[in-house]
């Protein structure tokens, strides 16, 4: 073996400890998300109308009372637009707040997204659509 190959060896091997070694800065962190095995339960499952030129509060009340771990929207015919503090419902208009898509569901961790009232919006246009809400404690 010349001494290209064994250069050229060399290198790809120092390349791959480079990338699996554990601390590597070559290597991807990890942003974060919701601790596993947190013990849950349904708490609340409830469905709510939409309509095209309405704002609804999702989860009313009291959040410290609440305590939830998660919360999950099941949408269908329509996306939604989503406010997860309700400061200011009637500045939720079409293109602000988080979009969900329709026919989705998706788990909101209470970590990222708090237990606030929400709001939304159907992001559909001129039909109305239903949701499923569940909180989990």
């Amino acid at each position: 073996m010349n001494n290209k190959k064994k250069l050229t060896i060399t290198g790809v091997i120092a390349l791959i400890l480079a990338l699996l070694w554990p601390g590597s800065p070559l290597q991807l962190v990890n942003l974060g998300g919701s601790p596993g095995s947190l013990p849950a339960d349904t708490a609340t499952t409830s469905t709510v109308a939409v309509g095209p030129a309405s704002i609804v509060v999702l989860f009313p009340g009291t959040p410290i009372a609440r305590g939830c771990t998660s919360r999950a929207i099941t949408t269908f015919g329509q996306p939604i637009f989503i406010q997860f503090d309700n400061t200011a419902t009637s500045a939720l208009t079409n293109s602000q707040g988080h979009w969900q898509a329709a026919s989705t569901t998706v788990s909101y961790p209470a970590e990222d997204y708090g237990c606030n009232d929400w709001i939304v919006k159907d992001a559909g246009g001129t039909a109305s659509t239903s949701l499923v809400i569940t909180e989990y404690r």
